[in-house]
């Protein structure tokens, strides 16, 4: 949970329901042809008369009038295709990458220090329909797409679609967006960004992501990176890099960004050999960002490897304002499903909410809740978090023996959190409902549903010791009502089996089928139905459903849990 504030990654270090593409059709400029069974010396524009090598294509001046390199489907080209300024297109008319006839072509770019894909200092491409790969490891490429803008003047390049894509067995990542400009102006990256349909895994640090060099002590209020869409793509069995010196082995992270939208993609099996002691990976998640929406996603078995945090599900992390986890299905995480973290030196982290999520036997490793909140900044906390209508089932039997587990869990550096019409279940020995430390102000509980199903006896964990990770003085209660007694919380709260169908079941789904999950849903005879809190009435809005697509309230009143029957 103590990201760094920085994500950027040294080289040296280093190599120590379907979403529609909304891509062109084609480029307005010339198509050329390429096939191992071209030539160089042939004018490429015709399948009959097609170029051989990836070299032709970077020697070839497309311009910025927009062009088509399409490679022979079923083929395998070596090499690591080049763009530069004065090489791209808009979004009437972009440089389409692509393959034809059957099947889709391979670029296998074993160059170290290279990028199947390097866009540089431009704009303007359409790529889909291709195998990007590196078969050399650490010795080979580095990134399928490297997007880098190291421009003066904050310029930010536009309009990229990446579709169809699969990315695997590069020594960095799968798609990375970075600026890093040369006049230190933060505004430099790029925008209108859609990334669709792309699997991008066995990839060192990441399957997806973007961050920047910029110092974001200096108060910048832009931001590198607007407009970034991630729907229906997945990234996975990216382990990390040992000795990186920061968290490693993420699935898609997203930083310095604005207007982020992630939606109906998994990731999982991220992150077993991350070593960082501080902070680790996360399947999902997005730092020093502002307005975004990650829904409909399932985030499962992440890992933090031999480190010691993070390997969660979902993460609004430091820096992270005016953002929305909803819908969404984490399982099986050493970390938490969801956690609401800030670190030393980022932007404020400040009106997140995380609402209708799923979280089953998460929290596995560490000292975490299935939903975690906290800050290690004295002076800048996670202020104003809305955590509802989520539903949180946690087997004790699962988890790491040195675990320290909770349902809720509420670090140091919380201020104004609202915890409503949440389902909290336990089961299987010693895992705690709620932990919470000192120095969270304005936190409030109330119309939250608990229940313990075997033989913990510490339920709740109440003012525990500063600093986080300590417990000194601490109250624990071993009864609901000795709890609300005790702290004035959840006054209409209930201690009550919320009669789940069938609780513990743990399928892996896929996003668009995630409305499946039927064990979580309520049972005709649960006593939680209408017992939630009208949720205007305490300052949220709702939103319009539940976990299960089903319009809210659906009663009289409003459920707990992510299902509002």
């Amino acid at each position: 949970m103590r990201k760094c504030a920085a994500l950027i990654v040294s080289l040296a270090v280093v190599l120590g329901a379907a979403v529609a593409f909304a891509g062109p059709a084609a480029a307005a400029g010339p198509t050329y042809y390429v096939s191992t069974s071209g030539s160089d010396s042939n004018n490429g524009t015709s399948t009959s008369t097609p170029w051989k090598t990836i070299t032709k294509v970077n020697a070839a001046a497309l311009g910025t009038g927009g062009a088509t390199i399409s490679f022979n489907g079923g083929q395998n080209f070596s090499g690591c295709l080049v763009f530069d300024a004065g090489e791209g297109g808009t979004s009437s008319s972009p440089i389409v990458i692509n393959s034809y006839g059957t099947g889709r072509a391979t670029i296998t770019c074993n160059t170290a220090g290279a990028s199947a894909v390097w866009i540089h200092n431009t704009g303007g491409f359409s790529i889909s329909n291709l195998n990007l790969v590196n078969t050399r490891g650490t010795k080979g490429g580095y990134y399928g797409i490297e997007m880098a803008n190291d421009l003066a003047g904050g310029v930010k390049k536009p309009y990229f679609r990446f579709d169809s894509l699969d990315i695997s067995g590069f020594s960095v990542a799968g798609i990375a967006l970075h600026a890093e400009p040369s006049d230190k102006n933060p505004a430099t990256g790029f925008s209108d960004v859609r990334i669709t349909n792309v699997a991008a895994h066995g990839n060192r640090d990441a399957g997806i992501e973007s961050w920047s060099n910029r110092d974001v002590t200096t108060g910048p209020t832009s931001y590198n990176f607007d407009s970034i869409y991630v729907g229906s793509s997945s990234a996975y069995a990216n382990a990390g890099i040992p000795g990186k010196g920061n968290n490693s082995g993420n699935g898609i992270s997203f930083g310095e960004a604005s207007n982020v939208t992630i939606e109906y993609c998994s990731a999982h099996d991220n992150g077993t050999s991350n070593d960082h002691i501080g902070g680790g990976p996360v399947g999902i998640w997005v730092y020093q960002t502002t307005n975004a929406l990650i829904q409909f996603n399932e985030s499962y078995n992440n890992s933090r490897g031999s480190g010691d945090s993070d390997g969660g599900g979902f993460d609004l992390d430091g820096g992270v304002s005016n953002s929305t986890v909803q819908y969404n299905y984490s399982h099986n995480n050493d970390g938490a499903g969801v956690l609401v973290f800030q670190y030393a030196g980022g932007r404020e982290l400040q009106n997140n909410t995380v609402r209708y999520n799923v979280s089953v036997n998460d929290a596995r490793k560490g000292n975490y809740g299935a939903i975690s909140t906290g800050s290690n900044w004295p002076g800048h906390p996670a202020s104003n978090v809305k955590i509802y209508g989520n539903t949180i089932y946690m087997n004790a039997t699962t988890v790491d023996s040195n675990a320290v587990q909770s349902g809720l869990r509420f670090w140091n550096g919380g201020s104004a959190i609202k915890v409503y019409n949440n389902i909290v279940y336990t089961t299987g020995g010693a895992v705690r409902l709620i932990s919470q430390e000192r120095d969270n102000p304005g936190l409030v509980l109330d119309y939250n549903d608990y229940w313990a199903n075997g033989n913990a006896t510490t339920l709740f964990v109440w003012n525990g010791g500063v600093p986080q990770y300590t417990e000194g003085g601490a109250t624990t209660y071993t009864s609901f009502a000795a709890f609300q007694a005790g702290t004035g919380q959840e006054a209409h709260g209930l201690f009550a089996n919320p009669l789940l169908t069938t609780p513990g079941a743990m399928p892996t789904l896929t996003p668009t089928t995630l409305t499946t999950l039927t064990g979580y849903r309520l049972a005709a005879s649960s006593p939680v139905p209408d017992t939630g809190v009208t949720l205007s009435s305490v300052g949220i809005s709702p939103g319009t459903r539940d976990f299960y697509g089903d319009a809210i309230p659906a009663g009289a009143g409003f459920s707990m849990g992510a299902h509002d029957r």
